[in-house]
């Protein structure tokens, strides 16, 4: 059984002091008692109520506290996304004098196969 089972068993939260849980386990123990109540699974809830009371008071009541604490800091921080920003890649625009000067060279040496306009080498 874990803390928060125990907690929901006896009907408690995290701002509970001890003498609220023992009065808390006191009346549990009371209610279910098999000797006072004689349904058929009262046993087993005295059994549950006691074992509740066991994993509370032997410290967990401040693991309930202290996940309390935990959740509330967690809430008040801003989400933060891991990993690295996405890439966006730039489009590149080719200046007009760029191809001014490809068509240039071509009307003037001939392709010589080491540029064209399409990127490809042309032999």
């Amino acid at each position: 059984m874990n803390v928060y089972q125990a907690a929901s068993i006896l009907g408690i939260d995290a701002n509970s002091t001890n003498s609220d849980l023992k009065r808390s386990w006191r009346h549990y123990a009371k209610m279910y008692h098999p000797d006072r109540n004689s349904s058929p699974n009262a046993e087993e809830m005295f059994k549950r109520v006691s074992d509740a009371f066991q994993v509370l008071a032997g410290g967990g009541l401040n693991v309930l506290k202290l996940g309390q604490h935990l959740q509330q800091e967690v809430a008040s921080q801003p989400i933060m996304i891991s990993g690295p920003a996405p890439y966006r890649r730039r489009k590149t625009r080719v200046n007009d004098w760029y191809w001014e000067e490809q068509r240039w060279l071509e009307q003037e040496f001939g392709h010589l196969g080491y540029w064209s306009r399409n990127g490809t080498q042309r032999n």
